[in-house]
């Protein structure tokens, strides 16, 4: 930009670069999952009505994404989820005004984790949780912000099945539910289900879904008297 005026010498500022959205995307999500991502806009804030970006995958059977996002009036960026499908990558475009950036996502097969007590006693109830686990997992808190994040939310309601390896010594429910987490970008997804320790002995519990690998728990051992019930994560 040049200023001037008459018997005034003139004076040009500095290069101004005029630059489009930037895109915080390269997660690692699982299959099933999503993972928290961000558009931003660099040096500014969105005007008035927002600031519309549109997203596309190059590969929609193994990543979706949300058609556009809107930036709010006076931010400078906005969360959004990828979704995996399949394991894989692929190549996520943002866009508008002209401008585009893109970042590779990558899917991984999802597993569970659980909590678990190592010990109860014979006749009692205690309380179990399985979670989803994402190996490798990571997601943005912020604008070129990346973190850890394994227990990342399910896509939609997942029936997962639990069974007992030796249901003469604890029993669990054939099934539970973990529900997607759509009120936090940065949610997770974990249930919790009754364990009934009906006879002495040891057992884990197994945990499995469709397309998901099965995850094994830690021991849980039930003596006939006394015992402390000490959850465990694993």
């Amino acid at each position: 930009i040049t200023a001037s005026a008459p018997s005034w010498d003139s004076k040009t500022s500095s290069v101004i670069t005029v630059t489009g959205p930037r895109l915080y995307a390269d997660v690692i999500v699982g299959a099933g999952c999503g993972a928290c991502c961000v558009v931003e806009l660099v040096g500014t804030t969105a005007p008035a009505g927002g600031y519309t970006v549109n997203l596309t995958s190059n590969d929609p059977s193994v990543v979706s994404v949300p058609a556009t996002v809107t930036i709010p009036q006076g931010s400078s960026g906005v969360f959004f989820r990828v979704t995996g499908l399949l394991p894989g990558s692929t190549q996520i475009l943002a866009s508008a005004g002209g401008f585009s950036d893109a970042d590779t996502v990558t899917v991984v097969k999802s597993t569970f984790s659980f909590s678990t007590p190592s010990q109860m006693t014979v006749g009692a109830s205690g309380s179990g949780s399985v979670y989803t686990y994402v190996p490798g997992g990571t997601i943005y808190y912020g604008a070129g912000n990346k973190t850890s994040f394994t227990n990342q939310p399910v896509a939609s309601a997942l029936t997962a099945s639990l069974s007992s390896e030796n249901p003469s010594v604890i029993q669990v429910p054939a099934t539970t539910v973990l529900q997607p987490n759509e009120s936090n970008p940065w949610g997770t997804s974990g249930q919790s289900f009754t364990i009934q320790a009906v006879g002495t002995g040891s057992s884990t519990i197994t945990a499995s879904a469709a397309g998901w690998d099965t995850k094994t728990s830690s021991a849980v051992e039930v003596k006939p008297l006394g015992g402390a019930s000490i959850p465990t994560l694993h």
